[in-house]
């Protein structure tokens, strides 16, 4: 009782109790009706707008990062942080099937692989703050191959115009570039203290500039050079499959040539001689199988023998008449001159390009033997190379100046294989492709690559190592377009 009010229980399980049930579970459906109908409401609205947005921000995004790599690292790297968190966003409610893109290119679980190797290098590395460092500088490996993977369909149909963004960059850098350069030397050197975040500043001695070439204004003279190199033979594929103009793609690929000629970057340049050599070979394949050439054997031969001498005309001319290359290959053949005499340490030897590589390559080989297995670790590289250095009384800094011997030294045999097995698949993926020219492009990149990781190791810059992910995962979503 309460109030005057008796409480009946009898009462209460036979008329209330019931009725109290059926209102909850009323209650219960009308909330999930509700919940199901506001749930399937926005997932319309992101199917309708924000999905839509995402993609088109996306694929604007692919443009701004090919071609802010040859103009700006900070961009890039912004860009392809934004471009990660719209993959995630597809990726977790879009349901896009990732594995389907793995499935498709096997090089995005390589460069996940080599990535992890490095990760796995921290557990046993001495210097562990180095490997970490090291570590997040090699995060391409792991982002761009999650964002192209997530949108493997903008990749496959619109690769060839991110391509072009990529060439058009590195154009619109050697346009600067080479105008710079043509200024005179007063005038250069007046203006380059009034623009210090250029880099303009390392042009302190005219000299210099005859003697080792050209710097850009934009990124570091290495990078430059090979990106120089990459966008000239992308501008070969471009033209033969349709998607750029002929005179065109001449004209770009004349730009690129010169200025990659006035940096004097030398491993750009032997690599980029060789990719295009792969291009020349096409040509004239090509133009043997025609049905005007078919059946005549000395035409054959007389086409042959006046491409192979049109070669060596162009590169016999170009070493004579411009300064950043036959300075830069006779300084090669004098450093080799004062090694074999021993007398190399009467001069500032420290500048030597060519005594740098051939110490390096020595005594990374002989971390390799001391560590054939697992190598020094992640973080050890430069500290191993600097104690042998300290060893031996050479003032050279501690430089990786080959990609092989690096990753051997670094991650054992296991990474090279690994590194190595990526570079044997990307050739085999390409060689299979039935879309006209991708085969022959990716092989002269293979080729170009080869040649660069025998005499540097660009993987160690952000723009480089980008350039690299980008097209070791870009062309095998090009041979499989129609598959996607």
């Amino acid at each position: 009782m309460y109030a005057g009010v008796t409480f009946d229980s009898a009462i209460f399980t036979r008329c209330i109790q019931p009725n109290l049930q059926n209102a909850c579970l009323c209650a219960g459906n009308y909330a999930a009706q509700f919940l199901t109908a506001k749930h399937m409401h926005l997932k319309q609205l992101y199917q309708t707008y924000v999905e839509p947005a995402v993609v088109f921000l996306s694929h604007i995004g692919f443009m701004v990062l090919t071609a802010s790599l040859p103009l700006s690292k900070g961009t890039s790297s912004v860009t392809m942080v934004i471009m990660l968190g719209f993959s995630l966003l597809l990726w977790t409610f879009t349901g896009v099937n990732l594995r389907r893109s793995v499935g498709l290119n096997k090089l995005v679980t390589g460069c996940w692989l080599l990535f992890a190797a490095y990760i796995a290098g921290l557990l046993y590395t001495t210097h562990f703050q180095s490997g970490v460092h090291f570590v997040y500088k090699q995060s391409a490996l792991l982002c761009l191959p999650f964002i192209m993977a997530i949108n493997r369909q903008l990749v496959a149909w619109h690769g060839a115009l991110y391509l072009k963004w990529l060439v058009f960059g590195t154009c619109f850098a050697a346009l600067v570039t080479s105008g710079l350069y043509l200024l005179p030397d007063a005038t250069l050197l007046q203006i380059a203290p009034q623009l210090p975040r250029w880099g303009l500043l390392k042009l302190s001695e005219v000299s210099v500039l005859d003697k080792f070439g050209f710097y850009s204004p934009f990124i570091d003279r290495l990078s430059f050079s090979y990106l120089l190199g990459i966008s000239a033979l992308s501008c070969c594929w471009l033209a033969t499959s349709g998607s750029m103009g002929k005179w065109a793609a001449a004209g770009l690929l004349g730009l690129l040539l010169f200025t990659i000629s006035i940096l004097g970057g030398r491993a750009g340049q032997l690599g980029l001689l060789a990719g295009l050599l792969v291009w020349l070979g096409y040509l004239v394949y090509n133009f043997l199988k025609t049905k005007s050439v078919k059946s005549s054997l000395p035409l054959k031969v007389a086409v042959a023998a006046g491409m192979a001498v049109f070669g060596v005309a162009i590169a016999y001319g170009l070493f004579n008449t411009m300064p950043s290359i036959w300075e830069r290959y006779n300084q090669l053949q004098w450093e080799l001159s004062v090694l074999h005499n021993n007398t190399w340490q009467q001069y500032e030897y420290r500048y030597f390009t060519t005594l740098r590589r051939l110490y390096s390559w020595q005594n990374t080989w002989q971390m390799i033997t001391q560590h054939p297995f697992a190598g020094v670790g992640t973080g050890d590289y430069r500290h191993s190379l600097q104690q042998l250095y300290n060893n031996q009384q050479i003032g050279f800094e501690p430089n990786a100046h080959n990609q092989f011997l690096q990753i051997w030294a670094t991650l054992g045999i296991v990474g090279l294989l690994l590194f190595a097995g990526m570079l044997w698949l990307f050739q085999s993926i390409l060689r299979k492709a039935k879309q006209p020219g991708i085969g022959v492009f990716g092989f002269s990149v293979l080729v170009f690559y080869l040649v660069i990781f025998t005499l540097d190791s660009p993987l160690n810059t952000q723009v480089s190592l980008m350039t690299f992910v980008f097209l070791v995962c870009l062309l095998p979503f090009l041979a499989s377009r129609h598959t996607v």
